[in-house]
């Protein structure tokens, strides 16, 4: 019984990363957008990297949150 609820947890985890993950990334992928053509006109490719680097930052930090999940 322990290991049924332990596997479900961890399912419920992997679901709730793959959400906040998913939803994070359309967000800061608009933000670069925005940025794109508002702050970087000249250097869009800083606002793809910038917005690669912090969706990377986001990925690790929240997997250290949430622990072991599928």
């Amino acid at each position: 019984m322990d290991d049924i609820m332990k596997n479900i947890e961890k399912k419920i985890k992997g679901y709730g990363y793959d959400s906040l993950c998913l939803r994070y990334n359309i967000a800061r992928d608009a933000q670069a957008r925005y940025e794109m053509t508002n702050i970087y006109r000249h250097d869009p490719e800083k606002a793809m990297d910038i917005a690669k680097r912090d969706k990377l930052r986001f990925y690790e930090i929240l997997n250290d949150l949430i622990g072991e999940h599928d």
